[in-house]
């Protein structure tokens, strides 16, 4: 195996371990205030993306793309004649936009001796699609020609005029193919999903709306999945990602957190998420109260359930100054009734990377794809725009070394905000949101006019200046997250707060924490005057 290769493979399997912990949005245009299509994606894990743009190749007859399956083996396929320029494994120069969220589903399916790889199956769909159809019917190509090798995935895959929700899972040992079905979501709607297989039943006869490998039943009936004459109806998820209360409560927590807020008329049922009403399942879609404006789509995946019971920034976990934040494992004790364990919020410190893209009709094809890009926790980083059909990515994002700080690369001047602020997070957190709501504000602005002047000049103008643009965005945000480490330092230190004056103050724990702490330790604070 080449060296190359053992790099990737580790690193991928490294990041496995926080792999099903992803979160995807979609917002389709009449959805949207902008009317455009919206789809945000959250990848988490522990590792630090090199967001690199590959540009628009031309291949020899004959040239070949090389694998390596998880078990180690090698694999070549056949490359095309000409690939889209792409922007990582999350965008194409053609408008189209991929993201994805795991849930595993039954270990059996997942071949790990096969190639393809879902990271690598984005990237390979990315390089040869135009449309969200073409690279649903793609992806099901090269699974079945070549072979998939990761466990079930959800893919939300748009362009400017479709957004289709995918469920995929692999054949087992043996198999190279998957079964899968695709939704497309009808505009004015709005869908979310988290590490869970949300696609239930599903029309048969509409290939417009639905499209689905031709086994798909009959392969869950012949593995024992699905008996049609006592399981009624035939529903995706119940075959392939059967529902425990574990899993509801890992991943349709966040999709009931989002639907809550985007339609408030419509009632979700908190059993349901809590794995105490299985007839309670979600809608695969919603159409929310009004046009979701792009603050709005960036709240919903800034969220740690505040203000509902399951706020984690309350109660005795979230310690005196009232963070959401929980380390790993989520999961602290497991009896033979029962798991414990503390929430698995939509914001999380590990989060590697997040974008916001926003695809659009009647622009230039370098614009089509707008990617509202950001790494670290979505709750405190900053959203700056890129765009797919740029030549090169800022180098903040595409450097960077996780065993070695660098306040010039982007994840680690997130990260470090993300951390320090646990320290006393009910107060510094207002320092970030201020600022976080300043600059965005700034950035927002900015970019719009900036887009205006783009469109009145001709295309090779217009893309170096939208390049420039996106470099002083996050060269911005970087000078500006530094600023705030140093004012967060300087102002929170030693248990003391500092006024605007800059006056040492005592900020000293919260009466109902201390009153928490009175009865959980009376004998050692307790003590005669």
């Amino acid at each position: 195996m080449k060296k190359s290769h053992i790099l990737v493979l580790l690193f991928f399997l490294f990041s496995y371990l926080y792999s099903y912990s992803c979160t995807n949005l979609i917002v389709t245009p009449k959805a949207s205030e902008e009317g455009a299509t919206y789809v945000a994606y959250l990848n988490d894990g522990e590792w630090l993306n090199h967001l690199n743009k590959k540009e628009v190749r031309k291949y020899n007859p004959g040239a070949k793309v090389q694998f390596t399956s998880l078990n180690g083996k090698e694999y070549e396929i056949p490359q095309v004649s000409k690939t889209y320029g792409t922007l990582g494994f999350i965008a194409n120069d053609q408008g189209l936009v991929i993201g994805e969220t795991t849930f595993v589903g039954r270990l059996e399916l997942w071949n790990k001796n096969n190639p393809v790889k879902y990271w690598e199956l984005m990237e390979l769909v990315l390089q040869r699609c135009k449309t969200a159809r073409e690279a649903i019917l793609t992806i099901n190509e090269i699974c079945n020609k070549y072979g998939y090798g990761s466990e079930g995935e959800c893919f939300s895959i748009a362009d400017a005029n479709e957004a289709w929700v995918m469920n995929l899972i692999g054949k087992g040992e043996g198999e190279k193919g998957a079964v899968w079905v695709a939704q497309r979501i009808p505009d004015g709607c709005v869908y979310a999903t988290a590490n869970y297989a949300r696609i239930t039943s599903f029309p048969l006869v509409d290939p417009e709306n639905c499209l689905y490998a031709p086994d798909v039943i009959s392969f869950a009936i012949g593995k024992g999945y699905y008996n049609p004459k006592k399981d009624g109806e035939f529903h995706f998820n119940k075959a392939y990602n059967p529902a425990t209360t574990e899993i509801l409560r890992y991943s349709e927590t966040r999709v009931w957190s989002i639907f809550r807020r985007v339609n408030s008329t419509m009632k979700f049922s908190e059993a349901y998420h809590r794995g105490k009403n299985p007839r309670g399942e979600y809608p695969l879609w919603i159409k929310p109260d009004n046009p979701l404006s792009f603050e709005e789509i960036k709240s919903l995946i800034r969220d740690h359930y505040e203000g509902t019971n399951y706020d984690m920034t309350k109660g005795l976990a979230a310690g005196p100054f009232e963070t959401p934040f929980r380390v790993s494992p989520i999961t602290f004790k497991k009896t033979k009734k029962y798991s414990y364990g503390w929430e698995r919020p939509i914001s999380v410190p590990f989060t590697c990377f997040s974008f916001i893209s926003e695809l659009r009709k009647d622009v230039p094809y370098f614009m089509k794809a707008k990617i509202w890009y950001s790494v670290g926790d979505t709750y405190t980083n900053v959203f700056t725009p890129l765009y797919a059909g740029c030549e090169q990515t800022p180098k903040a994002y595409r450097t960077g070394n996780i065993n070695e700080y660098n306040p010039e690369v982007a994840w680690w001047n997130f990260k470090f905000i993300a951390n320090y602020i646990n320290l006393r997070y009910s107060c510094m957190i207002k320092d970030v949101k201020n600022e976080q709501k300043r600059i965005e504000e700034e950035l927002y602005r900015a970019n719009k006019l900036t887009e205006k002047v783009v469109l009145n000049l001709d295309h090779k103008k217009g893309l170096k200046i939208l390049e420039n643009h996106s470099q002083a965005m996050i060269d911005t945000v970087l000078c500006s997250w530094k600023k705030l480490q140093y004012r967060l330092i300087s102002k929170y230190n030693d248990g003391y707060v500092k006024d605007s004056n800059n006056k040492i103050t005592r900020n000293p724990y919260p009466e109902y924490w201390l009153k928490t702490v009175e009865k959980l330790e009376e004998n050692r604070v307790k003590f005669k005057k």
